[in-house]
């Protein structure tokens, strides 16, 4: 809530009064915040001499005030609003964004929470708490890497929203292997801003074992980074698992490297149309390798794929709405059993660094 004196001023307040009301707006909205940079903004119908010397002037009082703070143009920590008009100081406070890299190790879980409903009980409004497939939340899947990752990290910051970018994302039961796919975590409205990110990531192995892994260390980056974050192209490696509905002879492989730096139509898939739009995007399978087959009707392949290519109907087929398909060049109906990422492959530093963002892949 904005702090307000609830007088209707005629004019601007004087820079010490602004000031104290600054502070104690702070203290009213945001007890015990830690900053050290802040900025002054002023909204209205002032002429912008009279702005810029006002914020000059109280920014000098408040740097008073705070001797261990400072006004800063640049990313400050909180910025105090000021509306004559409306006669109220507001503290804005910045999100802190947190750069890591994650490994999913479990297959029913989401990367971002849902709100699906438990299949079992069902319930609208409370969860029962003896349902346990949702362990009493109501929820088809009562846990997400989002969450999972946001709990330590939200209470070292005193934060109570958070959001989870992440460069793509994997189906639920995907898992996501190799050096693991980057994300950012933003904190928003925090009111600790000095954390042991090495210890929150210690915290985090210990409880998060056997489901997420971080195998790479945290570190706070700036919140510009998100969109280039999940602008950014890169391709992935996959591991897929394929059954076919009649045993696969020796002399059908060969079609398989015809799938290969060939063009591919796709189709919104159809488990997806409802949320995603439906139109045809063209990707290319850069590499395939094959293992050796486990029994006569399985495949195990291992694919490099352009950003954006669905790998499950480029193995089905999706009845036709991905041309050519692994099933089509066998000839034989396959689905896709089990998938999983191998790499995200785009390192740390390159993405975190100053030079462009590849050239984004033609829809």
């Amino acid at each position: 809530m904005p702090y307000t004196s609830g007088v209707e001023p005629d004019a601007p307040e004087a820079p010490a009064s602004l000031a104290e009301r600054a502070v104690a707006a702070c203290e009213r909205v945001a007890p015990k915040l830690e900053f050290e940079s802040f900025l002054i903004g002023v909204k209205g119908d002032l002429d912008e001499d009279a702005k810029r010397a006002l914020k000059r002037d109280v920014g000098l009082a408040l740097e008073q005030r705070w001797p261990e703070r400072r006004v800063a143009f640049r990313r400050p920590d909180v910025v105090f609003i000021y509306d004559p008009a409306k006669d109220w100081v507001e503290p804005t406070v910045r999100s802190i964004y947190v750069y890591g890299r994650y490994r999913k190790l479990a297959r029913n879980l989401t990367q971002t929470r849902t709100t699906w409903r438990c299949p079992v009980c069902r319930n609208k409004t409370r969860a029962r708490v003896d349902c346990a497939p949702c362990h009493g939340t109501g929820r088809r899947f009562p846990d997400s890497v989002e969450e999972l990752l946001a709990g330590p990290l939200a209470q070292a910051y005193a934060s109570r929203e958070f959001a989870l970018h992440g460069l793509g994302r994997e189906d639920t039961d995907v898992q996501c292997l190799g050096r693991g796919r980057p994300f950012v975590l933003e904190l928003k409205r925090p009111r600790k801003r000095t954390v042991d990110l090495a210890a929150v990531r210690a915290q985090l192995a210990d409880e998060l074992v056997g489901r997420v892994e971080l195998p790479a260390p945290l570190r706070e980056v700036p919140g510009d980074l998100v969109p280039r974050l999940k602008g950014w192209v890169g391709d992935k490696a996959y591991r897929a698992r394929c059954v076919a509905t009649a045993p696969i002879e020796l002399a059908q492989l060969g079609a398989l490297q015809d799938l290969v730096e060939t063009p591919i139509e796709q189709r919104t898939p159809a488990r997806v149309s409802h949320r995603r739009v439906d139109k045809v995007r063209k990707r290319k399978v850069l590499s395939l390798a094959l293992h050796a087959q486990p029994e006569p009707h399985v495949l195990v392949l291992d694919l490099t794929c352009q950003s954006g290519t669905y790998v499950k109907e480029l193995v089905s087929g999706d009845e036709g709405r991905t041309q050519p398909s692994l099933s089509e060049l066998l000839g034989v109906p396959c689905t896709c059993e089990q998938l999983d990422v191998l790499d995200v492959l785009v390192d740390c530093e390159t993405l975190l660094g100053s030079e462009p963002p590849p050239p984004a892949i033609e829809d």
